[in-house]
């Protein structure tokens, strides 16, 4: 079973479960998901610490580093100069989600839910897009929409599509336990 929801928020949607207590053999899971645990693989960052933002924003080692010739125009002349480039992990992970997305618009969606087996998952996944929305959907899933702050969100234009539209975090809460037969 999924449970799909969309918290509207300027920080992390995760930290609208943070506190809750979840029944046994239910995971939280997001579409970028994927994208973290490859660039977690790549980099050697754990995933658990990708909400820490000195941590994401630090410069990788030099095996990270990077020079790419650049052109500088100064008074109609073109001078060439190396330039060096630092990566950190939130450029690569930003990079790689480009690049997946790049491929294909669905392939972040693809890759989170070609793990998901209908027989034995039990997901509360957050959404971002409206692709994740539509794909979430043609599963059957439940649908939450949280709006937790007034400001622009991604999914606002389909708001209405959503099963559930709530405002508060005791009636977000009570919501969810309530799809996910708790």
């Amino acid at each position: 079973m999924i449970v799909a929801v969309y918290v509207k928020t300027n920080g992390s949607p995760e930290k609208a479960i943070e506190e809750m207590s979840l029944p046994s053999g239910w995971e939280v899971r997001s579409f970028i998901d994927t994208a973290k645990l490859f660039t977690a693989r790549v980099t050697g960052v754990p995933t658990s610490k990708f909400d820490d933002s000195n941590l994401m924003n630090a410069y990788l080692g030099p095996e990270w580093s990077y020079i790419r010739e650049e052109r500088f125009v100064r008074g109609g002349e073109v001078d060439r100069k190396p330039v060096t480039y630092y990566l950190s992990p939130k450029t690569i992970l930003s990079k790689m989600y480009e690049l997946g997305r790049e491929i294909h618009s669905n392939f972040w969606v693809n890759a989170l839910l070609n793990e998901y087996d209908p027989r034995t998952s039990n997901w509360i996944v957050f959404m971002m897009y409206p692709n994740e929305f539509a794909a979430v959907k043609d599963l059957k899933a439940d649908t939450i929409f949280y709006e937790l702050s007034s400001a622009k969100g991604m999914l606002d234009s389909i708001k209405s599509q959503f099963d559930v539209i709530v405002k508060s975090q005791q009636e977000f809460e009570k919501t969810l336990l309530e799809k996910i037969g708790k």
